[in-house]
C-alpha cells in the first residue's frame, strides 16, 4: 500500500497500479473527484474487468471455467500483475530461497496460483499441477522437487497481523 490501498497488485475492487494520467483522463470526460475515487476504489480491479458483477476470486474463477472471456482475462490480469511483482522483487534482492503465497487467494485458489506461478519459470519455479490442486488452506510446497525456486502456500490471519503492533515502533 502506498497513502492509500489503491497501489499494488489489482484486487477485487480496486484498481492497483495504473497510469496516473488515468485520473487527468478521468476528470477531463467529466467524473469530479468522488466519482473517481468511487471508481478507483470500488468499481474497479476484477470486479472492473471481470464483467461478472462480482470482485470475488470465486466468482471470477467459476465464470472462466465456463467460458466467460471478460473473466478470463481478469485472471490471466491478475497472475500477470503478481508475477511482475514477484519478478521484479527477485530481480532487487538477487534472488530468493522461496516464493511464498499467502491470504485468502494465496491459501486457496488453485486457479490464481497457477496463473502466478506459470510466468514465473524465468525464476525457477515450475508448477506441480496436482501439489497445487492438493494444497488448500494449509502450509505445502505447490512446485515440482526440482525447482529451483520452490512456491510455498502459507496459512495466516490477515485480520490479526493487520491489528498487531509493528514491532519496529
Amino acid at each position: 500500500m502506498g497513502m492509500t490501498p489503491l497501489p499494488g497488485l489489482v484486487m477485487g475492487t480496486r484498481c492497483g497500479d495504473i497510469d496516473p494520467a488515468v485520473v487527468l483522463f478521468l476528470a477531463r470526460q467529466g467524473m469530479t473527484p468522488d466519482a473517481i475515487d468511487d471508481l478507483l476504489n470500488k468499481k474497479s480491479g476484477l470486479l472492473g474487468v471481470g464483467g461478472i458483477d462480482s470482485g470475488d476470486m470465486r466468482d471470477m474463477v467459476d465464470a472462466a471455467s465456463s467460458g466467460n472471456a471478460s473473466a478470463v482475462r481478469a485472471l490471466n490480469m491478475f497472475g500477470h500483475r503478481a508475477a511482475l511483482y514477484v519478478g521484479g522483487y527477485y530481480a532487487l534482492l538477487g534472488g530468493a530461497d522461496a516464493v511464498v503465497l499467502t491470504g485468502g487467494i494465496g491459501e486457496n485458489c488453485a486457479p490464481a496460483r497457477k496463473k502466478i506461478v506459470e510466468r514465473l519459470a524465468a525464476i525457477g519455479c515450475i508448477l506441480d499441477d496436482a501439489r497445487n490442486e492438493a494444497v488448500r488452506g494449509s502450509a505445502g510446497v505447490i512446485t515440482t522437487d526440482d525447482s529451483r525456486t520452490p512456491v510455498i502456500i502459507m496459512p495466516t490471519n490477515e485480520e490479526l497481523m493487520i491489528a498487531a503492533k509493528p514491532i519496529f515502533c
